[in-house]
């Protein structure tokens, strides 16, 4: 009887000890608790949109539009979690190649001062999903003319992996609509963008 007491006290305090191991806590989905900062960037290629020009042609209100060429933006951004599953953050973008899908136009670039406002949950261990809105203010500085300003808005959708407890990989679709707009008349922009990148939690 006493040899069989003493293998089951032994056997509770291995798996009591194994239970606390700094491997089994390693192994712990990573969460994402309020108050944590997440900095990161994203490139953001943008392979499609359209511009719009209305305004006064010739005396006659018109208004005409144009595909645009493929542009690149490149995203750094600063979020903090408000609630385990809400996040709230800052994006300045700087894009470049920004520009009608025309031959002779000129290559302009673009600033936009983003906020991030969304939401994020973990579907399987170390994947995350989220979405959020983006609305801010835009810059269009075009060459040798007046620069077109005003508001953007914007829809993402995206996916992070955990590569590690505090670094993580992620990829993301979105569509940004632009209201900007000249003493001419209004000269705003949209597109589609293809975001990935890298990021980490502080």
């Amino acid at each position: 009887m006493r040899g069989q007491k003493r293998t089951l006290i032994i056997g509770a305090a291995l798996l009591a000890t194994a239970s606390v191991s700094p491997g089994s806590a390693q192994a712990a989905p990573v969460g994402e608790a309020p108050g944590t900062f997440r900095v990161g960037l994203n490139l953001v290629p943008e392979p499609f949109g359209q511009f719009t020009f209305s305004g006064q042609i010739l005396g006659v209100r018109a208004t005409a539009s144009q595909d645009t060429a493929f542009a690149f933006g490149f995203a750094p951004y600063l979020d903090y979690n408000l609630l385990p599953n809400v996040f709230l953050g800052f994006s300045p973008v700087y894009s470049v190649h920004v520009k009608p899908d025309l031959a002779n136009a000129d290559s302009d670039e673009q600033l936009d001062l983003l906020i991030r406002a969304g939401g994020q949950f973990e579907l399987v261990p170390r994947l995350w999903l989220y979405g959020y809105l983006a609305p801010g203010y835009s810059v269009i500085m075009v060459p040798h003319a007046d620069n077109p300003s005003g508001f953007v808005f914007g829809v993402h959708v995206g996916a992070a992996y955990d590569l590690t407890r505090t670094v993580y990989a992620n990829v993301q679709l979105g569509y940004q609509w632009g209201y900007q707009s000249v003493s001419a008349g209004d000269a705003k922009d949209e597109f589609f963008q293809f975001g990935l990148g890298i990021g980490t939690r502080l």
